[in-house]
């Protein structure tokens, strides 16, 4: 249901919107041992950071949505052509980082998309008010 309502936010350009769904479906998915459905709030998390100029933080995290996939024998692009169109502007570079899945829950915690940012109070979505390079069908 999460994803359903965070790729509706989207729709409609509403990123601000969708992070707090895509956090909630990242959390639950970890602590339920949802090794899918982490990879997909972790690859939409990837997009998030896009849509926020944060291309190399992006990159690396697609990169671990791929390693974190191969391993268990998921492609989270293959899941949804919508999910695959977010991810597609998003550069492909080797050497990745491999992170663990505890790894990339510090990082997104710390210094991913729904991370305080220190400069604004907010976070990495505080600045967009509705106009960003992923807008609706972009």
């Amino acid at each position: 249901m999460l994803w359903l309502l965070s790729k509706v936010e989207l729709s409609v350009d509403r990123p601000a919107r969708a992070a707090p769904l895509i956090r909630r479906m990242l959390e639950e998915a970890y602590r339920g041992a949802d090794t899918t459905g982490w990879l997909v709030a972790v690859a939409m998390s990837a997009h998030l950071l896009a849509c926020a100029g944060r291309d190399g933080d992006a990159a690396d995290l697609l990169g671990t949505v791929r390693a974190v996939g191969a391993r268990v024998g998921y492609q989270a692009e293959a899941m949804d052509a919508e999910l695959a169109g977010y991810l597609a502007p998003i550069p492909d570079r080797p050497g990745i980082p491999d992170r663990s899945m505890a790894e990339t829950m510090a990082w997104l915690r710390s210094a991913g998309p729904f991370a305080p940012e220190p400069r604004r109070g907010g976070s990495t979505l505080a600045g967009w008010g509705g106009a960003h390079p992923c807008g609706a069908g972009s």
